[in-house]
């Protein structure tokens, strides 16, 4: 199989995991160790999370949320890609939009995911 299909195969796992609000689903397209980075404006600090230690609460699947997500960009240079990870959120009959950079690593078997730095891109009324 090629880099190209096998990245969208856990990318598409990690989408619908999330989606679904299957947090087990989402986590196994992650290598164990997968870093969530974000800026924390308040503190002007960088902020690090494991995947496995940044899953919301179970009650998020009691909100009426729904997420769509759709792949921008993939790059591949051997066992390392990037891929722009464009989602849709609708909440409250609000739209946001956020943009995942997510970097993978190829290990022994499979395409990973090793980090994640989001950003919102927008929100519409």
């Amino acid at each position: 199989m090629d880099n190209i299909k096998e990245i969208k195969e856990t990318i598409a796992t990690y989408v619908e995991g999330v989606k679904e609000f299957n947090f087990i689903k989402a986590e196994s397209a992650w290598f164990k160790d997968g870093i969530k980075i974000s800026y924390n404006t308040e503190d002007d600090n960088l902020e690090m999370l494991k995947m496995l230690d940044s899953r919301p609460s179970e009650k998020i699947k009691d909100l009426d949320i729904h997420q769509e997500a759709n792949i921008e960009l993939i790059d591949v240079t051997n066992t390392a890609a990037i891929v722009i990870l464009h989602w849709v959120q609708v909440f409250q009959g609000k739209h946001k939009h956020y943009i995942d950079y997510l970097s993978l690593l190829k290990d022994k078997n499979r395409w990973k995911i090793a980090t994640k730095v989001s950003a919102i891109k927008e929100i519409d009324a």
